[in-house]
Formats: structure tokens, sequence, C-alpha cells
């Protein structure tokens, strides 16, 4: 059961915990930039033991705080339990320990701390937030003997290594915002004030909370310059700093959407997600090389969720900070959405599960370095597996009890990268469960069961998996007025280039480009058009992959839904042939040769 509260102001939604970069009380406090230390763990074998210093036996071998204890406490758990961090108490002293020690021993066995959904027989990941046995096994001794000091008795507390970068750009609200005490969770987008007046490719990033016991997490984003004014209206209808957003940047609309509706519409399409902050996590510092494109005017936008559970209201102005270059960099690295936004989820049914495969049908390999679920209240289970023909299925994620709260991304370890080639896909399941046991509480009330289905309040649902892709430096698209321009040359290669199939099989295609084709057919081809939309979940489920792994719709359509896929050419490519949608796919940016 599920407790939301809302105040008066607030429509009948929550706010929706998108949290692609999401991660939680971060680990290890090992630095992001050396991953091969993210994994290193304290084994019983590979600590040396400590005399304690109060018995003064030099034969003694219980641990102490000094010698194994504290690194571990600093390895594990100080990230969140230090001053100024987001857990309840710090544990940065052995005195601190001794008092918390039999509660944390408790906490680990019962599986509620350290915060850790993955199934570790699916993957190992960097950062991961992990007790070993062998490190629990040294704790309980600790305590069976007294929990000693040790030798370096009185020594400054161990602290958990912090990764830094010096920041060439910072941003934040015009003004500081208090949150509103009627709503125990508050999300707040702010537009910062950053100028991006060229294209930059942005190395390292990081959130530098200002009132941390209300901060609950952030999200930023680069959102397409042309809905700047949008932004700075939003803003300025609602009183004090920024305006209230969920699931992603846009401005809520009246039925408590967003503007841009399940992420997936728009005309400036995804925004691209930049970093994220949580309680203890470390910030982001991409390998050499790597980097993520932010676009000239873009508009840097934060969102931060804002949590007066367990705080009075706190004036906050929190920071972005970025380092910049203009420097080309040879990969760039981009968060793609897989995603089954047909889902339809039953009243009453206890495990609704529901599986798309979205497969690779461009020409090109992709690479993955981690990835990010998403689901709301009534997500039980959720997992990517990569499908290969002829070959075991590689798991990506699998988190078999799903936590709407501890939602995150997880980076696969160096040289543990996923490559999608040609044919390969991405097979997404998710399992929710709508029984009335597992109903919300709003205003002190369960609620009952009803159908459910995609959509961004937190009481519908959503089925999504983030892939975080690395791709070989590619110069931007040239801006263009129409979506197709690209097109052209591929067109014109084409052995029967009058074919809706050749346009549909370049490369080049967008889903932009695919969707305005199709709206043209209405014009020009009205009974064409017709035997496409009956295939709508293929057309969605072929666009969702375009989207994450690069074109080649003619080959998913023809494999994913050949029958309506093939009556919609048979009657498209003889109108085509015969001029009646020149005019109107002309204005898609779609020419063909004489």
């Amino acid at each position: 059961m599920k407790t939301l509260r809302w105040g008066a102001s607030l429509p009948k939604t929550m706010a929706l915990a998108l949290v692609a970069g999401l991660a939680g009380c971060a680990s290890d406090g090992t630095a992001a930039s050396d991953p091969s230390a993210a994994g290193d763990v304290i084994a019983a074998d590979d600590v040396a033991t400590t005399d304690d210093a109060t018995a003064g036996d030099a034969t003694t071998e219980s641990p102490t705080w000094q010698g194994e204890i504290g690194p571990i406490v600093a390895k594990r758990c100080m990230s969140c339990h230090q001053e100024g961090e987001s857990a309840p108490f710090a544990l940065e002293t052995v005195d601190a320990m001794r008092t918390y020690a039999t509660a944390a021993v408790a906490a680990i066995e019962g599986g509620r701390m350290p915060p850790w959904m993955p199934d570790r027989e699916c993957r190992s990941y960097a950062d991961e937030r992990l007790i070993e046995p062998a490190e629990l096994d040294l704790i309980r001794a600790w305590i069976a003997a007294d929990m000693p000091e040790g030798v370096a008795a009185g020594a400054a507390p161990v602290a958990p290594d912090r990764l830094t970068f010096e920041p060439t750009h910072e941003g934040r609200s015009a003004e500081g915002y208090l949150p509103n005490p009627a709503l125990p969770d508050d999300w707040r987008c702010f537009v910062l004030d950053v100028d991006i007046d060229r294209d930059y490719y942005m190395t390292a990033a990081t959130v530098v909370p200002d009132a941390k016991p209300v901060v609950h997490h952030a999200l930023v984003y680069a959102v397409d310059g042309s809905l700047r004014e949008s932004l700075d209206e939003a803003d300025a209808k609602e009183p004090g700093a920024g305006y209230t957003c969920f699931g992603g940047p846009n401005p809520s609309t009246s039925d408590g959407g967003s503007g841009i509706a399940a992420g997936f519409t728009g005309a400036s399409g995804f925004p691209n997600q930049l970093a994220a902050w949580v309680p203890g996590i470390q910030p982001t510092v991409f390998p050499d090389g790597t980097a993520i494109r932010i676009s000239k005017n873009s508009v840097i936008v934060m969102q931060v969720h804002y949590s007066t559970l367990t705080s009075e209201p706190i004036l906050d102005r929190s920071t972005f900070q970025m380092r910049l270059t203009e420097t080309k960099p040879e990969f760039l690295y981009q968060t793609k959405p897989l995603a089954i936004p047909s889902i339809a989820i039953p009243a009453g049914e206890p495990a609704s599960t529901h599986t798309r495969v979205f497969k690779n049908w461009s020409s090109s390999p992709v690479t993955l370095t981690g990835g990010t679920g998403h689901m709301h209240l009534l997500g039980q289970f959720i997992e990517a597996q990569v499908e290969r023909e002829g070959q075991p299925e590689e798991c990506l994620v699998r988190i078999p009890n799903w936590d709407f709260n501890w939602q995150q991304a997880y980076r696969f370890l160096p040289g543990d990268e996923a490559v999608i080639a040609p044919g390969d896909g991405v097979r997404l399941t998710c399992t929710f469960d709508n029984s009335a046991g597992n109903q919300a509480v709003v205003n002190g009330e369960q609620l009952a069961p009803r159908d459910v289905t995609w959509g961004e309040s937190t009481l519908d649902e959503m089925c999504l998996f983030y892939v975080a892709v690395v791709r070989p430096y590619e110069e931007p698209e040239p801006t263009s007025t129409t979506p197709c321009d690209s097109t052209d040359a591929c067109v014109a290669k084409c052995d029967d280039p009058r074919s809706i199939g050749c346009v549909f099989g370049c490369e080049e295609t967008s889903v932009s480009c695919l969707t305005c084709v199709a709206k043209s057919a209405q014009s020009c081809a009205t009974s064409c058009l017709g035997t496409l939309l009956s295939a709508r979940d293929c057309l969605v489920d072929c666009g969702v992959g375009a989207t994450a792994f690069g074109s080649g719709f003619d080959a998913c359509l023809s494999d994913s839904c050949p029958d309506a896929y093939s009556a919609f050419t048979a009657c498209m490519d003889p109108k085509i042939a015969a001029g009646d949608c020149d005019a109107a796919l002309t204005g898609c940016g779609v020419t063909f040769p004489e």
C-alpha cells in the first residue's frame, strides 16, 4: 500500500519520478573516473587486522574501527550517512557506529540497507551499493568483540573520497524557491541562467543542492530553444520561482500531463537529459573523448523534487555546474527510450505482464553503456535483455521487486558494455500488480482498483527502459525546414525511387519524417492510410526502436506487421508513380526523381 497526499492546489496526479540518472544514496565514494575501482569490495582475507589498543594484546585478531570497519562504513554507507547528507544520522565516528551497529546489521540482513534493486545474477555494475558477506561477517565480529576502535584511536574519521572537476559554466534560478508546505512532494522546474550561445560538449556535471533537507532529487535537461517562449510563459504564470512540472521539464497541462505527452510527441522531441542528483551521488565525469552535445540556443532546465515530509520548507537555490568545451569529442553519449506505450492493466489484475522486442534494424552496431528502468506505483518487475539469434540472452537490468522510490541509472563496468549488432534486439518486460491490496492511499483513503493505461500521472503507468548509447562522433544535422530533407540522396539511389518503401528504407528517415509522410497520405491517399493505421502498435514499436538504434522502418515494418505494411505500399506506390502525392510529400521534404 502506498500513501499519497495532495494539497488543494495540486491536480489529481502526483509528480512523476522520472529519474534516468537517479543514483540513490550512491555507494562507495570511489571516483567515477576510475571504473576499475568501482567494483572493489573488502573481503575478509584481503584486510589486515589491527591490535585492540585498549586491550594491548598482540594476539588479538578481532576487527577494529580504524583497521577494517571504518573503511567498510566509509565505502558502503558514508555517502549518505554523514553530516549534511540525507540519512537521518551520521556514521563518521566510532561512537556513532557503536550506537547504530546492531540496527545496521539487522537492516543489512533484512535487505533494507544499502538500497540496491538489481538482481545480482543479471550482471555487475559500477558503484554498486552492496555489502559483501565477508564485510557483514567483519561487522558482526566487531560487535562481538565489543567494537574496539583500534591502534589509531583519536585519528580523523574515515570519509569517502569525492570526485571533483573544475566547472566552466554554472547556472541557478533567478530567485530562490520556498517549497509549498501543503505538498509533501513538490515538483518544480527552473530555467537556469546559462547562455548556450554555441554548440557545446559537456564532459562533466553535477548539481550542488542548496537546501539539502528538502531537496529529494534533481534532474537537468537541455530543452530545444524553440520551446523557450513556452517555458518563460509557464514561469510567469505561477507565483514564485519556476513552474510546476511532472515527468520532465515541459510545462504541465491542465489535464495533468506535460507539454510533450509521454515524451514521444511534440516538435522538439525528447529533451536531452544532462545530469541527475540524489543524496550521496558522485558528479558525472565522462571518460576522455566522450561528451554530451548541447546544441546552440538550448535552454537549461532543472527539475527539482522537494519533499517536506521530514523538514519544514527551506528556501532553495540549487546550482548546476558543468564543464563545457567547444572541442568535438571522439564519442557522443546519449540516452534513448525503449517503451511500451500500449500497456493496458485491468483493474484487479495482480500480475499484468507486457513484453516487446526492439530490434536494431540499422546497418551499424550500437554500444550500450548502461540502462535505467522506469515504472510507477503498480510496477512489480522490470527486465531488459539482449536477444541474439542462436546465442544465450544477455541480461542488461533485472529488478525483481520494483520500488518506485529507488529508481536509478545503472552503469555497466568498463569492458562489459553491451553491443547490439544489426539484427539483435532488446526485450523489455514489465509486470504490474493492480490488485486491491496494491493501491495507493490518497488523503487517508485507499483507492479502488481501476483500469490503468500509459500516462504521465503517477497513478497512470509506464513501461520504460532508457539505454545509454555511446556512438562515434557525427556532425549535427543541418537545420532543415522539413523533416525528410536528409532522405533525398538515399531516395535517388533506390532501384525503385518512386516507392514509399524507398523512403521508409532509408536509414536517414527519422520518426518525424515517417509521421509527416503518414499525415500527408491523408490528403493524397486516404484509403491507403487506413491499412497502415490498422497496425498502430507495430508503427509505434518500430518508431521507438528506430529512435534508440537508428532507422530501418522498411525492414522493421516488413518483419513486424508484413500484411498491413504490404497493403499500404501496394496502395501508395501507384499513387506516387502517378504523381498524385508529389505536392503533399514535397511539404515533408520528400522529392522523387523524374
